[in-house]
């Protein structure tokens, strides 16, 4: 924000426009397209991953029963599928935010705005947090088991 003062003294408030040059223009498009392809792998792994435990559920079901321990590992295998799951649902926050920010920052490329940046930007913050987020709970649980 630039202030500019008067004679009185008193301030005006002017919002300063953000100007980019075609070259930068050029390295943002390129920003953007390359995490959007980022986030839409990433939703196609968490989709393969989800089929893939869908079906060995719906093997262990499929199948008859041959022992007791197969018995027994069918009433375990509901609560491995949701454990399995868990990795999933934690993974899809970062891949949001990342598709939200290159989403945003093509919108203020093409309609050349300023006012999207700073919208974009948050995006990549709470992707980066959400990423730190996630190493945090990963290393507590490594600590955890060694424990």
């Amino acid at each position: 924000m630039k202030i500019r003062h008067s004679m009185e003294g008193s301030q005006v408030n002017e919002e300063k426009e953000l100007l980019i040059n075609e070259t930068t223009r050029e390295c943002l498009r390129e920003i953007a397209k390359i995490t959007y392809t980022m986030s839409i792998f990433g939703f196609v792994l968490m989709i393969i991953n989800i089929y893939r435990n869908l079906a060995s559920f719906y093997r262990q079901f499929t199948f008859d029963a041959v022992t007791i321990d197969d018995i027994q590992m069918k009433d375990s295998s509901l609560i491995i599928w949701f454990l399995s799951l868990i990795p999933v649902i934690i993974a899809f926050f970062p891949l949001y935010f990342l598709c939200r920010f290159s989403l945003s920052l093509k919108k203020a490329i093409k309609g050349n705005s300023s006012n999207l940046l700073p919208s974009s930007m948050k995006y990549l913050g709470l992707h980066f947090k959400s990423m730190i987020l996630i190493i945090l709970l990963v290393f507590l649980a490594k600590t955890l088991y060694f424990i």
